[in-house]
């Protein structure tokens, strides 16, 4: 299998305005996006900022990326760590 590496910015559909910067890399063992801030808009709380004791697994049906070459990438089923 062919290494493919590819930087750009990351959305989900349905918050399309709200894209982060991430890399996309695919080998031997998958596909991985690693993306640098959240997919997900913050929404500010009313008590302060909310912290997570532990990391859990969010499923995200689509995510669409455009490369900064100018790709259109989409990638379902996403499993992501937050």
């Amino acid at each position: 299998m062919e290494v493919y590496s590819a930087e750009g910015m990351w959305w989900r559909p349905e918050a399309s305005q709200h894209r982060v910067p991430g890399t996309l890399t695919s080998d031997e063992d998958g596909v991985q996006l690693v993306v640098y801030g959240p997919l997900r808009p913050s929404i500010p709380s009313k008590v302060g900022v909310n912290k997570i004791e532990e990391s859990q697994w969010v499923a995200t049906p689509v995510v669409h990326g455009r490369t900064r070459d100018g790709a259109d990438i989409t990638l379902l089923g996403v499993l992501a760590a937050c």
